[in-house]
């Protein structure tokens, strides 16, 4: 079950945007290639339901947190309408994430992105479309999950193939900070 986080309901609500949370599998419950295929699943759904909502999909933006992110970020490449993407803490180069502790090799092992193949499969800088959507990236400097070198790396990426990316790294915070408390 997806969770959706009482801060996004709000700004949402202000903005006249709607929220869709995507559920996927986690590690233990399947790989990152099934997670994947529940998000677009999901994806397919909403869009099946779009005139339900009143939903304007060729202005799609995605985004995640944490160990959703990853996915999130793939996602909105593949994704033709996303226009922008909105990244919270998190990994987005699995073969160049020496800094941080997440994921670990165990963590790796159990959403089976064990080899090259696999992370490189899994890592949104190794897989830009063309024209990818623009980027805004959140992340804490006193991160111990995930290094906010990847966001800094992230957004790099992003500008040299044209997109525009900013990642935001806050001095004073660690891993999922995003909340009401952090406007």
């Amino acid at each position: 079950e997806a969770s959706v986080p009482s801060g996004f309901r709000m700004l949402s609500d202000e903005l006249g945007v709607i929220h869709v949370g995507l559920a996927y599998r986690c590690k233990l419950q399947g790989s990152f290639p099934e997670a994947m295929d529940d998000l677009r699943a999901s994806v397919k759904w909403f869009e099946a339901k779009a005139d339900d909502f009143n939903a304007d999909l060729s202005r799609v933006g995605l985004s995640g947190g944490s160990a959703g992110t990853p996915l999130s970020a793939l996602l909105a490449q593949e994704i033709v309408a996303s226009r922008t993407y909105v990244g919270l803490y998190g990994v987005y180069d699995m073969l160049n994430n020496q800094e941080s502790l997440f994921p670990s090799k165990e963590a790796r092992s159990d959403f089976g992105i064990n080899d090259i193949v696999q992370q490189r499969a899994a890592s949104v800088t190794h897989n830009l479309r063309t024209n990818p959507p623009a980027a805004l990236l959140f992340h804490g400097a006193k991160d111990i999950l995930t290094h906010h070198s990847q966001s800094i790396r992230y957004a790099e990426r992003l500008e040299t193939q044209g997109a525009f990316a900013e990642a935001i790294i806050y001095p004073e915070v660690n891993h999922g900070f995003f909340s009401e408390r952090y406007p």
